[in-house]
C-alpha cells in the first residue's frame, strides 16, 4: 500500500487549472430533450394555452393530493379557528374568578390604565 500524503499548493493549482480548461459538455439526448420541451412551451403560448385558465381554487386538490389530506387540513383548519375563537372566554373567567378569590383586586387596579399613565408625563 502506498502512503497518501497531502497536496502542495502547485499539485492543486495544476488540478483545478486543468478542471477550469475541461468543460463537459451536456449529451446529445439531454439537449434534444429541452429544444423539444421548449418548442413545445412555445406553441403552448402561440395558441394561448400556456398555464393560463386555472386559478388557486383549481389548483387545490391537485395540491393537496387526495380527499383524506383534504378533509384533515379542513379539520385542522377548523379547529384552530374554534380553539382561537372560544379560548378567550374561559381564560378571561378563570383569571377574574383568580383576582377576585385570592386578593380581592379587579385587573383595573393591577394593570395601569392609558389615563394613569398619561397623568405621569
Amino acid at each position: 500500500m502506498t502512503e497518501r500524503r497531502p497536496l502542495d499548493d502547485e499539485e492543486l493549482e495544476s488540478l483545478f487549472a486543468a478542471a477550469r480548461q475541461s468543460r463537459p459538455l451536456p449529451s446529445s439526448g439531454l439537449i434534444e430533450r429541452v429544444l423539444a420541451d421548449s418548442e413545445r412551451q412555445a406553441n403552448a403560448v402561440a395558441r394561448g394555452a400556456a398555464t393560463s385558465g386555472r386559478g388557486v381554487p383549481d389548483a387545490i386538490p391537485e395540491t393537496v393530493r387526495g380527499i383524506p389530506a383534504a378533509l384533515g387540513l379542513m379539520g385542522a383548519a377548523a379547529a384552530g379557528l374554534a380553539i382561537g375563537f372560544f379560548a378567550a372566554l374561559p381564560l378571561d373567567g378563570l383569571s377574574g374568578v383568580y383576582l377576585e378569590v385570592s386578593a380581592d383586586f379587579s385587573i383595573e387596579d393591577i394593570m395601569p390604565s392609558f389615563f394613569d399613565l398619561m397623568s405621569e408625563v
